[in-house]
C-alpha cells in the first residue's frame, strides 16, 4: 500500500490545494474542448457534405429539367395540332412511304427534332430517340437508335408503366439498354404517347433513352475521400450512380436505413454498413424524388479526433503547468505575512511583547498583524496593572496589619467595661468581655479572608454590643434577611463593621438622640446586595464623594480598626472586580444607605465556589 505524505507546512498545503483546484477546471476544460470540437467538426462534416450534395443535385435537378423540356417539345410537336399544322398530317394521315410528301414531312420533322437537341446540351446524352406513329411513321435519332427493335421495346414493364401516366412526366428507375449494341449499358427511359388532340385517341408514342452519363458526368469534378462512397439512389433504390460503376442498376432497398432515408429526404444518420458505423449525408431531389447519398468515412474523422486528443492533453498539462506556477506564486505570497506573523507569536511566547509594525497591513492578514500588535500592548498594559494592584493589595493589607489594635479604642471600651462591673455586679462585665475576646481573635487574623456572611453578621453583632454598652443603648441594630440561605454566601472578613461604625459615628452620634441602623440582605440574580441604613444626620454629595476617595485619620483613631470606607470598597474591587464595591445614598437630616455589592458565591465545606442562584 502506498503510504503518501501530506504536507505539514502551510506553503505546501496551499501549492498543493492550488494546483488540485487547478487541476478539475483543467480537466474540465480540455474535456469540453475535445468534445466540443468533435462535436463541432462532426457538424462541419455534415455541413460541407449537405452542402456539396446540395449543389450537385442542384445541378442534377437542371439536367433533368432540360431533359423533361425536350421531351415536352416532342410531345407538343407530336400531340397538338394546333402548335405546327404542318406535322399534324405526319401522324394523322395513312402514307405510302414511297411518296414524296411522306418523305418531305418526315425529313422536315426530324430536322426540326434535330435542331432541337443540338440547340440543347442533351445531344451526347442521347443514346436513341424514336418517335412512333400508328400510322406506320418512325423517325429515329441517336447512335443507338437504329439497333432498338420498336416491337420489343414496348413488351417492357418500365414502357408499359409510362405509357399508362399519359403526357405526365414520370422518370422511371435506370434500366438496361434495350439496344441490341449499346453506347451505354443503362439508360434513363422516357416514353410519353402521342395523342389526337381532335377525339383525345393516341396515335403513337415517342422514346427517349438519356445515356447514365446524363448523371455520371456531373459527379466527375465532386473529388471525395478514398474511403467515402457517394450514390445517387430512385425511391425504389435502384443506383442510378455509385462511385462503383459496377454497382449501377443494383438495389439497396433491402439496406436497413434505405427507409430511414426516403422517410427523411435530406439531413444526416449514423448507420453501420458492413459491420462499420458510417456517417450518411443525403439530399433530395425537387424533381423525381431521387435522394444523393454520400457515405463519409469516420476514417478521416477519427483521423481529426486523434488530434483533438493531443491538442486536449497538450492543453491539459499547459492549464496544469501555468496553474503550478501560480500556485507557488500565491503560496509564497500568501504564507510570506503568515511567517512573520508567526516569528512574532514565538517572540510573545518567549517574554517579548514589543510592536512588530512589519506584521501589519491593509488586508485580512494585515489585519491580524494590527490585532496581534493591539494584544500585545493589552497584555504589557495589564501585566503593569497587574503588578500595581498586586502592591497595592500588599500595601493595603499591610497597613491592615499595621492598625488593626487601637489604643484608644482599648481604653474607652475597658472603661466601659469598669463601669458594668460597678453597676451590674459581673454580668454585664462577662458579656462585654466575650465580645471583645471574639472581636480581638477575628481582627488580629487575616482580612483578606472569606467568611460566611453568617459569620460577618456574628463579628457585627460583637461590635454592636460593645458599641450599645459606650452608648447606653441609644444605638439599635435590626438585621433584615430575605433568604437564610444567603447567610452562607462568601463575603471578606471586617467588611460589614467598618460601614456599621461610619455609621455610629457620623450618623447616630452627630444628632445626640437614640438612632437605628437597618441591615438589608437581599439575593439578586447577578450579585449579593448588603444594604447599611441609619437614621442618622445624613451627607452630602460632596461629602459622600469625600468618604470614598480617602479615609480621615481622626476618626479612625476612635474606632475599633483602622480599616475606613474607602478601605473597605478597595478590598472589594481588588478581589472580587470593577464591577463590586461600595455605593452610598443620603439625604441630610434623613438617612444615609450604603450598599455593599458583592458576587453571591456561596461557601461550602470543602471552600469550592458556586454561583448563588437567589
Amino acid at each position: 500500500m502506498i503510504n503518501i505524505k501530506k504536507p505539514k507546512s502551510l506553503k505546501n498545503k496551499l501549492i498543493v490545494y492550488f494546483t488540485l483546484i487547478a487541476v478539475i477546471p483543467a480537466l474540465a476544460i480540455s474535456l469540453y474542448y475535445y468534445y466540443d470540437e468533435k462535436k463541432m467538426l462532426n457538424a462541419s462534416m455534415v455541413q460541407n457534405a449537405t452542402s456539396d450534395l446540395t449543389y450537385i443535385m442542384s445541378n442534377i435537378d437542371k439536367q433533368l429539367k432540360l431533359a423533361e423540356q425536350l421531351s415536352d417539345w416532342i410531345f407538343i410537336n407530336t400531340t397538338d395540332i394546333t402548335v405546327n399544322s404542318n406535322y399534324d398530317k405526319l401522324f394523322l394521315k395513312e402514307w405510302d412511304k414511297q411518296d414524296q410528301e411522306f418523305v418531305n414531312h418526315s425529313m422536315n420533322f426530324y430536322n426540326a427534332v434535330h435542331s432541337t437537341i443540338l440547340g440543347t446540351s442533351l445531344e451526347k446524352y442521347i443514346s436513341s430517340l424514336l418517335i412512333i406513329g400508328d400510322n406506320g411513321v418512325d423517325i429515329r435519332d441517336g447512335l443507338d437508335a437504329a439497333l432498338v427493335d420498336k416491337d420489343e421495346i414496348v413488351q417492357y414493364d418500365w414502357f408499359k408503366r409510362q405509357m399508362m401516366n399519359g403526357w405526365k412526366v414520370n422518370w422511371q428507375p435506370i434500366v438496361e439498354n434495350p439496344a441490341s449494341v449499346k453506347t451505354d449499358p443503362y439508360i434513363f427511359p422516357f416514353i410519353r404517347p402521342i395523342i389526337n388532340t381532335r377525339n383525345n385517341q393516341q396515335i403513337g408514342w415517342s422514346f427517349i433513352a438519356f445515356k447514365s452519363s446524363l448523371i455520371s458526368d456531373l459527379f466527375e469534378n465532386y473529388a471525395v475521400n478514398r474511403e467515402d462512397v457517394i450514390f445517387l439512389i430512385d425511391p425504389q433504390g435502384t443506383l442510378i450512380f455509385h462511385s462503383d460503376g459496377k454497382r449501377i442498376g443494383k438495389s439497396i432497398h433491402q439496406e436497413p436505413y434505405f427507409k430511414d432515408i426516403l422517410h427523411k429526404g435530406s439531413g444526416y444518420i449514423t448507420a453501420s454498413i458492413n459491420g462499420k458505423e458510417k456517417n450518411l449525408v443525403f439530399c433530395k431531389s425537387n424533381v423525381n424524388d431521387w435522394v444523393i447519398i454520400q457515405e463519409v468515412s469516420n476514417a478521416f474523422l477519427a483521423k481529426q479526433k486523434t488530434t483533438l486528443v493531443y491538442i486536449s492533453i497538450l492543453l491539459f498539462f499547459c492549464s496544469i503547468c501555468l496553474s503550478s506556477v501560480l500556485s507557488v506564486f500565491l503560496s509564497y505570497n500568501l504564507t510570506s505575512p503568515l511567517r512573520r506573523i508567526l516569528k512574532k507569536m514565538k517572540r510573545i511566547a518567549s517574554g517579548d511583547f514589543s510592536k512588530e509594525p512589519g506584521i501589519e497591513g491593509d488586508d485580512e492578514l494585515g489585519m491580524l498583524g494590527k490585532g496581534i500588535n493591539h494584544m500585545t500592548e493589552n497584555i504589557n498594559g495589564l501585566m503593569k496593572q497587574l503588578l500595581e494592584e498586586e502592591s497595592k493589595k500588599r500595601h493595603l493589607e499591610l497597613r491592615m496589619l499595621q492598625s488593626q489594635i487601637n489604643p484608644h479604642f482599648l481604653y474607652n471600651t475597658l472603661n466601659s467595661i469598669r463601669w458594668i462591673a460597678i453597676i451590674q455586679k459581673a454580668d454585664g462585665v462577662r458579656d462585654a468581655i466575650t465580645s471583645l475576646g471574639r472581636l480581638l481573635k477575628n481582627t488580629l487574623g487575616d482580612t483578606s479572608q472569606e467568611i460566611t456572611l453568617k459569620e460577618e453578621l456574628a463579628l457585627l453583632n460583637d461590635y454592636v454590643l460593645i458599641q450599645k454598652l459606650r452608648y447606653m443603648e441609644s444605638v439599635e441594630v435590626k438585621y433584615q434577611v430575605e433568604n437564610e440561605d444567603l447567610l452562607n454566601c462568601k463575603i471578606l472578613k471586617m467588611t460589614l463593621q467598618p460601614l456599621v461604625e461610619n455609621a455610629i459615628f457620623h450618623g447616630i452620634e452627630p444628632k445626640k438622640d437614640s438612632g437605628l441602623i437597618t441591615i438589608h440582605v437581599v439575593g439578586k440574580p447577578e450579585a449579593l446586595e448588603i444594604c447599611i441604613e441609619d437614621d442618622g444626620i445624613g451627607m452630602t454629595e460632596e461629602q459622600i464623594e469625600i468618604l470614598l476617595r480617602e479615609d480621615k485619620q481622626e476618626d479612625t483613631k476612635r474606632g475599633f480598626s483602622a480599616i475606613g470606607i474607602r478601605n473597605v470598597n478597595e478590598r472589594i474591587k481588588l478581589v472580587y472586580g470593577e464591577q463590586y464595591g461600595i455605593h452610598i445614598e443620603s439625604k441630610v437630616g434623613e438617612y444615609t444607605r450604603v450598599f455593599v455589592r458583592i458576587p453571591g458565591l456561596y461557601m461550602n465545606s470543602v471552600e469550592e465556589r458556586g454561583t448563588v442562584n437567589v
